[in-house]
């Protein structure tokens, strides 16, 4: 069924494979913007394509008054997409969807480029779809889970609990943990062999070295990047300088823009976050042309560096 309105017009769609997979088709109520690219905005864990707090839909109508076509849609198992069968993991089941979106914009509305936006799972999700899709020319990453624990993050929760005369309780036994902790976040650490991925929250230097590569992959080939954070996970980021100093390369890339949402928790529960966020991407969007799209089925997808 179409839902009309003013500035945009919503239809439901069912694509893939087997058309196994449910999204909304987000379209303008005039002419796509031909400058623009399309936006795919990609399940946060298990919350269905609507998104955190409506977030989705509040973004892909604000896309649509500026002539940006999006897809909100569920991955396979999540909301009303059903469960693909005979997938030897979720990552490649992932790939496989986004891959399917692209091609349905592709083949119904003619699109070339596209920009891919999650938040968590859903920020990580677009990285390493955006590394294999050579099609994928921006992508907005909120709150993606990092190997951000590093000394400096220590020394941030310290400070933030220095004066909280709970926090004082234990002395030692704190002292050795943070000592501890401190140690092992400078210490080059061994990640599961063939996983090929970090884990949230890690102290891992390699996992630092890994998603360093990742990103500066992404900003060479020309993929701009749109990066903001919460300190809502506060086991993941938790001080607005923290990307900067893990990832100095890839901070001071002119294809990279960074924000940090010092008032807003991790699903953005208040409105006046979730239109600040909006804003943010709406702004970023229209501010720089994006790049030119390369065949994915002529050229080798990107590697991580």
């Amino acid at each position: 069924m179409d839902d009309v309105n003013a500035s945009y017009r919503e239809k439901a769609v069912a694509f893939g494979e087997q058309r196994s997979l449910v999204g909304i088709l987000t379209v303008p109520a005039g002419k796509h913007n031909d400058r623009a690219p399309h936006v795919i905005l990609l399940n946060s864990g298990v919350i269905h394509r609507v998104g955190a707090n409506r977030l989705h839909v509040r973004l892909a109508r604000a896309l649509s008054s500026v002539g940006i076509t999006t897809l909100r849609f569920d991955l396979s198992g999540i909301g009303d997409s059903e469960r693909r069968g005979a997938i030897p993991s979720l990552r490649e089941s992932v790939e496989r969807d986004i891959a399917d979106a692209i091609d349905h914009l592709s083949t119904t509305q003619g699109a070339t480029r596209f920009v891919l936006m999650g938040l968590c799972s859903g920020a990580f999700d677009a990285m390493h779809a955006a590394l294999g899709e050579n099609r994928v020319v921006g992508a907005v990453m909120v709150d993606i889970p990092g190997p951000f624990q590093t000394w400096r993050f220590i020394v941030y929760h310290l400070g933030e609990r220095l004066f909280h005369f709970l926090s004082w309780r234990r002395p030692g036994e704190k002292a050795v943990f943070y000592s501890r902790a401190i140690l092992s976040s400078v210490r080059t650490q061994p990640t599961a062999a063939g996983n090929g991925r970090y884990v949230i929250g890690g102290r891992s230097r390699a996992g630092r070295q890994r998603m360093a590569g990742q990103l500066e992959t992404l900003l060479g080939g020309g993929v701009r990047l749109l990066v903001i954070f919460t300190p809502g996970v506060e086991t993941n980021y938790n001080h607005r300088s923290l990307f900067r100093t893990t990832f100095p390369r890839a901070a001071a890339h002119p294809g990279l823009s960074f924000d940090y949402f010092a008032e807003a928790d991790h699903i953005f529960s208040r409105d006046r976050e979730r239109s600040r966020l909006v804003e943010r991407v709406l702004a970023w969007m229209g501010n720089e042309p994006f790049g030119v799209a390369h065949d994915a089925g002529r050229e080798a997808p990107r590697q991580p560096a």
